[in-house]
């Protein structure tokens, strides 16, 4: 349970750094899908079932082919639904 509120909290906090509007620069796409690979890969239950470096690697190669927000936040949901938890999610506005 504390690790879904974990990676919840993880993913809500991405959400609105990656929105944020206020002339810092803001992290790349890719390092923020880094990011997310790292915390699931230190939280999710099924840690130990998951090829990372195959996963990162997809999810790297999904992320140049057409590289947009929408592509992120497709990125963000294919990593949460290959890591096969059944609880986590991402909302996108």
């Amino acid at each position: 349970m504390l690790n879904k509120v974990l990676i919840s909290a993880f993913l809500i906090a991405v959400h609105f750094t990656s929105a944020a509007e206020d002339g810092r620069k803001s992290i790349s796409d890719q390092a923020l899908i880094s990011e997310v690979i790292g915390v699931l890969q230190e939280h999710v239950i099924t840690k130990e079932k998951v090829n990372w470096e195959a996963l990162k690697r997809e999810a790297m190669d999904k992320l140049r082919s057409v590289p947009s927000t929408e592509t992120r936040n497709e990125v963000i949901y294919y990593l949460l639904k290959e890591v096969k938890t059944n609880h986590s999610f991402y909302r996108f506005k």
